[in-house]
């Protein structure tokens, strides 16, 4: 298990490129996730959308906080995705300033930048993914201390921007999981891709979102053409927008 207490202090920017380069680089444009929720039973939004369950793409979605939620308080998100073959850890922090991110960040594998985005606030967030094999993610689930040491020297460094070793570490517990499928649509008549998951939370209660990813010159264009194609199709959307990181945390 890594000394977490040294770590902030011992990496640094070591794991990045070296500063001489780094002065070179600008930090690339940012895109905006679009996401809005859906009120519709799972079925209902299927058949509307005309989506196909055998065409999901089915996974699962772990988180790890304290039981008081001190790491989601405090603008840090540790999740797992466990997928049919693989699996991934993430660490995200939420919200971050603009000036705190460096431009030598996105050298790094897995490193990446975005504006969450609804129709109720933007939120800018960097997370950094790590692949992992489905064994790696069971030997995570099964202990505190294999989590910890999952955790690469690049995402404690990204850690350490939103928050310090005092965060109870030997508190955090896995939460979750949530049940989710996705499906990629194209043929909606809009100019770009469209994202949509229904998550079925570890209390049996269902949420679902649509979603896309957008340059920012391009953003209230595709906007418009997926709110417009939804309405077409009937969907029910929820009177305020709510997040699936939340909504799966909430539940003690």
């Amino acid at each position: 298990m890594k000394w977490i207490s040294s770590l902030f202090l011992a990496l640094g920017f070591s794991v990045f490129v070296k500063t001489s380069m780094a002065n070179q680089l600008e930090v690339p444009e940012l895109k905006l996730e679009f996401a809005v929720s859906v009120c519709e039973r799972n079925e209902a939004l299927e058949t509307k959308l005309s989506l196909s369950s055998n065409q999901a793409r089915r996974g699962q979605v772990i988180y790890f906080d304290s039981p008081t939620r001190v790491f989601y308080k405090n603008g840090l998100i540790l999740r797992l995705r466990v997928k049919e073959d693989k699996a991934d850890l993430t660490v995200k922090i939420r919200p971050i300033q603009k000036n705190r991110i460096k431009p030598e960040y996105f050298k790094v594998n897995g490193f990446k930048c975005e504006w969450d985005t609804n129709r109720n606030k933007s939120v800018l967030a960097c997370s950094n993914k790590i692949d992992l094999s489905l064994f790696e993610a069971r030997k995570i689930l099964s202990s505190r201390d294999e989590l910890l040491d999952a955790i690469d020297d690049s995402q404690w460094m990204l850690a350490g921007l939103k928050s310090n070793s005092q965060l109870p570490w030997s508190e955090l517990e896995s939460v979750g999981p949530a049940e989710v499928r996705r499906w990629k649509k194209i043929d909606f008549g809009g100019s770009d891709e469209i994202e949509v998951q229904s998550w079925k939370l570890q209390n049996g209660e269902s949420i679902s979102e649509v979603s896309f990813r957008s340059k920012l010159k391009k953003f209230g264009k595709v906007k418009k053409e997926v709110l417009t194609y939804l309405l077409e199709q009937d969907v029910q959307l929820c009177a305020k927008d709510f997040g699936k990181t939340k909504q799966v945390l909430d539940i003690k």
